[in-house]
C-alpha cells in the first residue's frame, strides 16, 4: 500500500492538471478577445509554457534548499497570484497584463511538476515505480475536471465570460495549499 502522502500529490497533481486544462481551455479564446493583433492572440499560451519551461530547474533546486513544502507553497501562492491578475487583467481588457499573468500561472504550473518527484522520495524504493504511476494518473481525473469547470465557470460574471475561470483557478490553488500543508513532505536530497 502506497503512503497517504503520495496519494495526497496524487490529488495535487490533478488539481494542476485541471487548472492547466482550465487555462488552456480559455487562454486562446481571451487572447482572440483582448488582443491587439490577430499575431498575437496565441502570445499567452506562448508565455505561459515559457513561465512553466523556466521555472523548472529553479524549482528543483528551490526545494533542494528550502524543501518541498515550501517550494510547492510558493508555487501555488505564484499561482493564485497569476490568477487574480489574470482576473484583472480582464476587468481592465489588458493584453499586457493577461499575458503577464499566463506567464506567471506557467511558473506555477512548472512548480507542480516536482509532484512525482515527491512521491518517489515519500515511499519506499520498491514503491517509486507504483507512486509515480499514481501521481502521474492524476492527469485521468483532471482530464474529466479541467474541461468541465472550464464548462461551469464560462459566464459567471455577465461582464467578461471567462473572469469564472481564474475564480476557478484562485480555488484550485487554495485547495492545493491547504492539502500540501497537510501532507509530510520530506527535503530532497543532494544527488
Amino acid at each position: 500500500m502506497l503512503p497517504l502522502t503520495v496519494w495526497g500529490l496524487a490529488l495535487g497533481q490533478a488539481l494542476l492538471i485541471s487548472g492547466n486544462i482550465l487555462l488552456v481551455s480559455v487562454t486562446a479564446l481571451i487572447g482572440q478577445q483582448i488582443a491587439p493583433s490577430p499575431a498575437l492572440i496565441t502570445l499567452p499560451v506562448a508565455l505561459q509554457f515559457l513561465g512553466l519551461m523556466g521555472v523548472t530547474l529553479p524549482a528543483a533546486l528551490l526545494m533542494r534548499w528550502l524543501g518541498r513544502k515550501i517550494g510547492f507553497l510558493l508555487g501555488n501562492i505564484i499561482g493564485v497570484g497569476g490568477a487574480i491578475l489574470a482576473y484583472n487583467a480582464l476587468a481592465m481588457e489588458s493584453f499586457a497584463l493577461f499575458c503577464l499573468s499566463t506567464f506567471l500561472l506557467g511558473m506555477a504550473i512548472g512548480v507542480g511538476q516536482q509532484y512525482r518527484f515527491a512521491a518517489v522520495e515519500a515511499c519506499q524504493p520498491s514503491q517509486s515505480a507504483r507512486a509515480i504511476a499514481l501521481v502521474m494518473g492524476g492527469g485521468v481525473l483532471a482530464a474529466i475536471l479541467g474541461p468541465n469547470l472550464a464548462v461551469w465557470s464560462r459566464g459567471f460574471f455577465p461582464s467578461s465570460e471567462f473572469i469564472g475561470a481564474f475564480i476557478v483557478l484562485i480555488g484550485l490553488y487554495i485547495f492545493t495549499m491547504l492539502l500540501i500543508v497537510s501532507l509530510p513532505l520530506k527535503k530532497p536530497s543532494a544527488a
